[in-house]
């Protein structure tokens, strides 16, 4: 007997979700507080782990007490405010590329930054029409005062909110690289856009600091370290579709995302649909036994695993010669040409083809068998189509 031998699966990338070959690239015992204060908090561990597909970078195991510390406590002494030289590096780059895919005006649509920081950083925002929501957990982002009838602060984290309304735009400025769980972020995000929304996004480049900057640019604030590739990959698989694109080459990537379709609802109504359809073909087989199915496709297969088609079916019709004289899988019936059906008043045709077929199809029955019953299975149920007009009659096309 083999033995059967057990291991834990390798860990995946959380942008791409790449299976993990390598272990931990980077192990630094860094100052909890990245910039000066007054006083001296101690260090920390920071364990930082490689994706080989997208190249994007991670702590496996931050320490949430570590991360509160820093938020909670530390940024309040931050050296950067607005009108700092280094914020504006990094803002300014920012606000024409969002002012380069907006309108100028656009008053009354609903924008929610995410991480804002200072209310007062939604101004341009606000200014430009847009009735802002900013969300941040930081104290100082809750206690600044800034009296703006567009703008308004909510303290707190994205995967927690619990605003029932919904945005035209939302904003992620040096934000995403901060969430432990950057996909449920994302996917909230997606939850909280209109249909049609669009996300803005701006994350340090990785890329470039590994490029220009060595020894690796790190903070124990900072959780993930994202590439072009990596950030890609992530929106597109929480279901955004890039728009366009900024910064490749330089510190801090921007992107422009549309919120793409929701296809878990799309599958909720698709299985709806289908649920339906079935309910109505039950009803129409009571209604009409031993129809003549024409056509041997997709269709057929699908009537032939929720059916007994053989105690259903009278005749399979196909216009592929090929199949002719060949048994119909499951149906115990041979497949037979049009000029070989036998269509009674009980059993009509049923079309089990593309919808693009059933016009042409329609009239070659109604050319052999004048008179006889035609339905259609559509995604609006089973059908009856009427009769078609002659071709060269006062009532034709």
């Amino acid at each position: 007997m083999n033995p059967v031998w057990r291991t834990n699966p390798a860990p995946l990338c959380p942008a791409c979700l790449s299976q993990l070959e390598s272990g931990p690239l980077v192990k630094l015992d860094l100052p909890i507080a990245s910039f000066p204060t007054t006083r001296d908090y101690g260090t920390a561990t920071l364990t930082l782990r490689p994706c080989a597909v997208c190249g994007h970078y991670f702590q496996e195991n931050p320490d949430p007490d570590v991360l509160h510390l820093i938020y909670s406590t530390i940024y309040r002494e931050s050296p950067l405010g607005p009108d700092d030289y280094l914020a504006q590096l990094y803002r300014r780059p920012f606000l024409d590329f969002f002012e380069a895919w907006t309108a100028a005006d656009e008053p009354g649509l609903k924008l929610l930054e995410i991480g804002c920081g200072e209310p007062n950083l939604l101004l341009p925002f606000a200014e430009r029409g847009f009735r802002c929501v900013g969300l941040d957990p930081s104290p100082p982002a809750a206690e600044t005062l800034l009296r703006h009838e567009n703008i308004s602060i909510v303290p707190g984290y994205v995967e927690d909110l619990e605003i029932q309304d919904h945005f035209d735009v939302i904003i992620m400025r040096f934000c995403l690289e901060h969430m432990r769980d950057i996909g449920r972020a994302v996917y909230s995000c997606f939850s909280l856009l209109l249909p049609g929304g669009r996300l803005f996004i701006q994350v340090p480049n990785n890329e470039f600091y590994m490029e220009h900057r060595p020894p690796l640019f790190a903070a124990l604030e900072h959780i993930h370290y994202f590439t072009r590739p990596s950030l890609e990959a992530l929106l597109a698989r929480k279901g955004f579709v890039a728009l366009a694109a900024a910064g490749d080459g330089g510190p801090n990537l921007m992107g422009l995302y549309r919120r793409g379709p929701d296809w878990a609802k799309k599958q909720k109504a698709f299985l709806e649909t289908e649920a339906r359809l079935e309910a109505d073909l039950k009803s129409f087989f009571i209604s009409h036994p031993r129809p003549i199915l024409y056509g041997y496709g997709a269709t057929f297969i699908w009537l032939k695993s929720r059916f007994d088609l053989p105690r259903h079916c009278g005749q399979v019709i196909d216009d592929t010669a090929s199949f002719h004289g060949k048994p119909a899988a499951g149906a115990d019936l041979t497949i037979k040409p049009l000029d070989e059906a036998e269509p009674t008043a009980d059993s009509p045709f049923l079309l089990c083809l593309n919808p693009m077929y059933h016009d042409e199809v329609q009239r070659r029955i109604e050319a052999h068998f004048p008179g006889a019953s035609v339905f259609a299975i559509t995604r609006a149920g089973v059908h009856r189509l009427g009769p078609r007009p002659l071709i060269g009659s006062r009532h034709g096309p």
